[in-house]
């Protein structure tokens, strides 16, 4: 399938969490009133946090090419890949928002849980005009979160990655099993399952300026359609010099490209290098069942998992 070189650009409407859409419910195990303050402060602090608990988790980059780098595309060219030149997920809405704490003492377990509809833009041509096909999809999107009531105030002091997943499970058949992140042949961040919590700030990945980063990723896919391959299309969204300062890097499992070790191992790797800004930032697996991009007659079947990290002096 021929690639393209150039590199397209639509401006897309953005979803981040302060956006309109579904009203945020709350449950709680305890239905006292300090409960119900505790639970109104809680989720305020929540609400009011994108950085760490925002829903625009992999497509702020939007539209663009499969991957601007020559490289890349020209790894792709002689495949019998299914991924597209162009695709990306727009129309974005979430539709709710479930809050659920329980409160034990001045430590309170949370999680959030967001429903999300979008749509799956495909440009499957090669005259380089985008002229997409679309299909719609339903997302579930969870995190688990930990708070400790300090003189009053509930802080953040545990989180987990985000999973997201198809609201319908059934359809999908792929899975994350592991990512790890790595600087000089050292991993400085792990985790096997989505619902781990990680201390804040200390446990979260955390890099440096100018790092280069190996992020590897343990995929499954329980398929057994062999229309496409691979089989699988697993992408790495960054901070970057991109559009909207959102980077979407192609993963290898090939041995060879994007720091990949091993062949058809099912760990698939990308490598980048951290910018020189310190804060707080976003990164996140993508992983896409390749018949999704085939036409709009197959099912849209992905998942992803994401994870704040820290850039430190």
């Amino acid at each position: 399938m021929k690639r393209y070189s150039g590199f397209l650009v639509v401006v897309l409407l953005l979803f981040l969490m302060t956006a309109c859409g579904g009203g945020t419910s709350t449950t709680s195990s305890d239905a006292s009133n300090s409960s119900v303050d505790d639970n109104s402060a809680i989720t305020s602090e929540i609400n009011n946090n994108s950085k760490l608990f925002g829903t625009n988790l992999t497509d702020t980059d939007g539209s663009s090419t499969a991957q601007s780098l020559q490289s890349d595309v020209a790894a792709f060219a002689d495949s019998a890949s299914c991924q597209p030149g162009i695709w990306w997920r727009g129309n974005l809405r979430r539709t709710n928002r479930d809050v659920a704490i329980s409160i034990n003492g001045d430590i309170a377990s949370v999680k959030v849980t967001d429903k999300i509809t979008g749509e799956l833009f495909v440009d499957n041509t090669t005259d380089n005009i985008i002229n997409p096909w679309s299909k719609p999809f339903n997302d579930t999107i969870t995190r688990y979160a930990e708070f400790v009531k300090v003189l009053g105030q509930w802080n953040l002091t545990k989180i987990s990655p985000v999973d997201v997943d198809l609201t319908d499970t059934t359809q999908q058949t792929v899975e994350i099993q592991k990512v790890t992140a790595s600087v000089s042949n050292q991993i400085v961040w792990e985790a096997t399952l989505s619902s781990t919590l990680y201390d804040v700030p200390a446990g979260l990945p955390t890099f440096k300026p100018d790092d280069i980063v190996l992020v590897e990723a343990q995929i499954s896919n329980s398929t057994t359609s062999t229309l496409c391959s691979p089989a699988t299309d697993v992408f790495l969204h960054r901070p970057g010099p991109c559009l909207f300062g959102r980077c979407r890097d192609i993963m290898y499992d090939d041995g060879t490209n994007g720091g990949d070790k091993v062949a058809n191992d099912g760990i698939f790797s990308r490598t980048y290098t951290i910018g020189q800004q310190i804060g707080y930032y976003f990164a996140a697996v993508d992983v896409i069942d390749a018949e999704t991009f085939m036409d709009q007659t197959t099912n849209y079947n992905s998942t992803a998992w994401g994870m704040p990290y820290r850039v430190v002096p």
